[in-house]
Formats: C-alpha cells, sequence, structure tokens
C-alpha cells in the first residue's frame, strides 16, 4: 500500500510539471544531432527535470534510439528523416501528438518547425549566415540552389521573429539579434561536450605511419572541402605521407561527385579515406585514431569540432577567420582557407614541431575549461526555457 502510495503521489507531481515537448526532428546526423545526443545523455543520468517532457525525434537516428532506450520510450513522435515529409508530419502527426498530450510549450533544438500558432517555441539558432549578411556564404552554389536557400533562409527569418524565445551559442550571433530581426527575447549558452557511457569501435584501422588528418564533416561546401584533393598534392609534393579521414561517403550528391573529380584529377585516391558518418560513442575511437583536426569553413555559429579536438588533445588547424579567431584564441593554428599551398606548409611544420603541437594542445585544455560543462548546460536551458514558461 505504502508503495502504490508513492506512485500515486509521483504521478500527481508529475501531472503539476509543465508539459515540454523537445524537437529533435531536424536532427539525423552531423554536429547538431551530436549536441543534442550531449543534452539527452545528461538528461538520461538526472533523476528529475522540472518539466513533465516529450520528444520529437527522426526515424533511424541514435536520438531515437537512445530516447526508446529511457523512461520516456512512451512519451516519442517519430518523424521522417525526409525534410518535405517531415513538414507535412509537423502539420498532421506532430501537432496532433501535441493536441493529444495538452503541450502548448515546445522547444526546438535548432530551427523553427511548422506547428499552430496555439503552440509557443523556443528554438536554438545556429544558422550564422542569417547573421553576417555581409558574408557571400551561398556564392558557391548554382543559381537555382540560390534561389532555393533564399526562401529557406526567408522561412528560418520568420521562425527566429516568431518565436518566443531564442538560443544561441554564439557571442556574435547573440548581440547582432536584436539590430537584425528585433529578437530581445534571448539567451546566451556556450557549448558543452560530454562522453558517452560507452565506447565502440570506428571503421577506421589503427594509425600506421604518416599523419592522419581529420575532417568531421558531411559534403558540405562552407566547409572547403573540395580543396581537399588539391590539398593531398600539395602534401604528396611536399613528401608527406598523409591520409585525410573525412566522415562522408560517396552518396551521389553533386558535391561529393565534384570532390571525387577533383580526387581523380589531382590523382590522390590513395590518400582520401571516406569512413562514413560516425556515431557518438564511436568519437573517441575516431580521435584516438587521427592526428590533426581540420575545419576550414567560411563561417559557422560554432563547431562540435573545435570543442572536441580540444578534449581529446588533438592539434586543432582552422580557417583565419574572424568567428574562429572569436572561439579559438591561441587554441589554434589559423591557416588560409583558401590556399591549399600554404596549408600544405603549416601541416608539415606542424608535424615536424613537437613543441608546438603540445602548446596547441595545452591551450586547448585551457580553452575548454571556460566552457560550462553539459550538466551545467542543460541547467541554463532549462531555466531560460522555465523563465519564459512561468
Amino acid at each position: 500500500m505504502h508503495l502504490l502510495g508513492l506512485i500515486i503521489l509521483y504521478s500527481i507531481e508529475e501531472r503539476k510539471k509543465p508539459k515540454l515537448a523537445v524537437n529533435f526532428g531536424p536532427l539525423k546526423k552531423g554536429g547538431g544531432h551530436n549536441v543534442a545526443l550531449n543534452f539527452v545523455f545528461e538528461l538520461k543520468r538526472r533523476e528529475e527535470t522540472g518539466f513533465d517532457l516529450f520528444f520529437i525525434v527522426c526515424e533511424s537516428s541514435a536520438l531515437k534510439r537512445e530516447l526508446e532506450d529511457s523512461k520516456w520510450k512512451d512519451k516519442l513522435c517519430i518523424v521522417s528523416k525526409n525534410p518535405v515529409k517531415r513538414i507535412f508530419q509537423e502539420l498532421t502527426v506532430v501537432t496532433k501528438f501535441l493536441k493529444k498530450n495538452g503541450i502548448s510549450w515546445v522547444y526546438s533544438y535548432f530551427g523553427f518547425a511548422f506547428l499552430p500558432a496555439r503552440v509557443k517555441q523556443i528554438i536554438g539558432s545556429a544558422d550564422s549566415n542569417l547573421y553576417f549578411p555581409e558574408i557571400d556564404f551561398w556564392r558557391e552554389e548554382s543559381q537555382i540552389e540560390k534561389v532555393r536557400r533564399y526562401f529557406v533562409d526567408q522561412y528560418r527569418i520568420f521562425g527566429l521573429k516568431t518565436a518566443f524565445g531564442v538560443i544561441y551559442e554564439n557571442d556574435a550571433m547573440y548581440h547582432r539579434a536584436e539590430a537584425l530581426f528585433g529578437i530581445t527575447s534571448k539567451s546566451l549558452i556556450r557549448p558543452s561536450i560530454t562522453t558517452p557511457d560507452k565506447n565502440d569501435c570506428c571503421a577506421l584501422t589503427e594509425r600506421g605511419e604518416g599523419v592522419r588528418v581529420l575532417l568531421l564533416c558531411g559534403w558540405q561546401r562552407n566547409k572547403n572541402i573540395l580543396l581537399v584533393p588539391r590539398l593531398a598534392h600539395e602534401l604528396k609534393k611536399l613528401k608527406l605521407n598523409v591520409e585525410f579521414v573525412i566522415t562522408a561517403s560517396a552518396d551521389g550528391s553533386s558535391c561529393a561527385e565534384e570532390f571525387f573529380s577533383e580526387v581523380s584529377q589531382w590523382e590522390v585516391a590513395d590518400k582520401i579515406n571516406c569512413i562514413g558518418q560516425v556515431d557518438k560513442n564511436e568519437l573517441s575511437d575516431l580521435y584516438d585514431k587521427i592526428d590533426f583536426v581540420l575545419l576550414l569553413s567560411l563561417l559557422e555559429s560554432f563547431s562540435n569540432n573545435i570543442i572536441e579536438a580540444w578534449h581529446f588533445g588533438k592539434p586543432l588547424i582552422i580557417s583565419d577567420e574572424m568567428w574562429a579567431r572569436s572561439i579559438c584564441g591561441n587554441a589554434a593554428l589559423y591557416v588560409d582557407r583558401d590556399n591549399a599551398i600554404c596549408i600544405a606548409r603549416e601541416i608539415v611544420k606542424l608535424y615536424k614541431k613537437e613543441a608546438r603541437r603540445k602548446e596547441l594542445i595545452s591551450s586547448g585544455k585551457m580553452e575548454l575549461s571556460k566552457f560550462p560543462t553539459v550538466g551545467q548546460r542543460l541547467e541554463q536551458e532549462f531555466q531560460f526555457i522555465e523563465s519564459l514558461v512561468k
């Protein structure tokens, strides 16, 4: 009888909590997906939160698998990995799910969902190009793709202006938000990193001789991935035995086709290893098997590559851009992102200078100490959401 009373009391307490749906629907892979996994891992470690939580997750994602193995397994709404299909589901299946469970608040982890006006959304904003209009972010895309991107960006701006609150990871975006879009209900919450409870092996063999350079990304032109074949060629000329490890696979996309065409042109197929997507549980093994992390983005709100390189003790080579310097300080080697010859020379110098490598790793650990733990970040997120809900 005493146990039954505790169960009834727990059920009453749960009903008193405000209901919140956390929307992970658009996240199926990449940096945003890994950040969301950190959120879920920390939630699973906690006994209590101030909300009665529900989740919207993408089919066949690691997020879905983690939540199915949790106390929230019966509070999930599954959506398609196809963006068009997902948007239709937001208007139908997700809307019905929210109404059935009496949910009026949604935390869309990144992006803005197509939901009824009665549903109040708090969103995470990581679309850095919206906040730096002076940079022609889509310059390398085709004309048709630029038109498509324009309409997507307009929808994202609509979402920003409609949201009840916006969370930022980047100082510059946070400060520009009000002037550009009139956003006053906002919070700056820096990224964090956590490691999963188990470590699995990734699809990469043990290290041999030479140097391995990791590009943890998909086929994204913003990452300047198309420069890699030329860079591999320049390193071959400098007699450095290098292997570029890329977490993408030949998927038939236009960027992938261009990339492999460049690989053939520069005759560097033996220097490129596209291992495909890596699960969160495989990150520790992946970083253990590489030497340097390369990030040549034109623009980022933030990148998990940065704090992961610091956390796992790997030298970070990054674009010499304002956004990168504001985040990394002395904890990265800065390079001209478009100059393959100069980047190759810097990689060779770094490979030969152990003291410089140790200096970058030490600086990375110092920078990482300034960021919140995953528990502190989650607490900040919930505090901001509670301030709006109450």
